[in-house]
């Protein structure tokens, strides 16, 4: 028997009826009545059974190429040039007083030379400065570099060493 939408209906009168008659359905309920020549189908479930077992040996190797190639790097740099400059002064530090110190005045240092001259008396000369101007360059360099990039190469192996498959990956 099977049964559907509350109805039940024997297969041997499914396979038989005729169409006109197949609205003839008996309605189920609590106190169902059965026909002595029904006949009962069995219903069947099918089931699922995994289960692993050994099979040929897969033998996997990873090697890693390296490739190289030349690259041409292009940067700007930035750095300092000097200029120096010798200013004559020739003139005499009174006695006692300080030597004049290290001093700048905008992007000039001005570095005091002194000497000791004998006269009479010994006395502080200012012999020359030296003006050192800062001007800032700036430049472009080309540099040819090496680049170096690895790419990972994975093979597996049947169990007679020959190649199944190949895998690259980069890095």
């Amino acid at each position: 028997m099977w049964r559907q939408g509350g109805y039940e209906e024997t297969v041997a009168e499914s396979l038989s009826a005729a169409p006109s008659t197949m609205n003839n359905k008996r309605k189920t309920s609590g106190g169902r009545k059965k026909r002595s020549a029904d006949t009962v189908l069995s219903l069947v479930e099918e089931g699922l059974r995994v289960t692993a077992r050994e099979g040929s040996p897969v033998r996997v190797r990873v090697r890693t190429v390296t490739e190289t190639f030349d690259e041409l790097v292009r940067q700007e740099l930035l750095g300092q040039r000097v200029e120096v400059e010798r200013v004559p002064v020739d003139r005499m530090i009174d006695p006692g007083a300080p030597a004049p110190d290290v001093r700048t005045e905008g992007n000039v240092t001005i570095l005091p030379i002194l000497e000791e001259v004998l006269v009479v008396e010994k006395r502080l000369v200012l012999k020359e400065e030296l003006r050192i101007t800062r001007h800032q360059t700036k430049e472009v360099a080309e540099t040819p570099v090496t680049i170096r990039k690895q790419r990972a190469v994975v093979e597996r192996l049947n169990s007679n060493g020959e190649i199944i498959n190949t895998t690259e990956q980069e890095t």
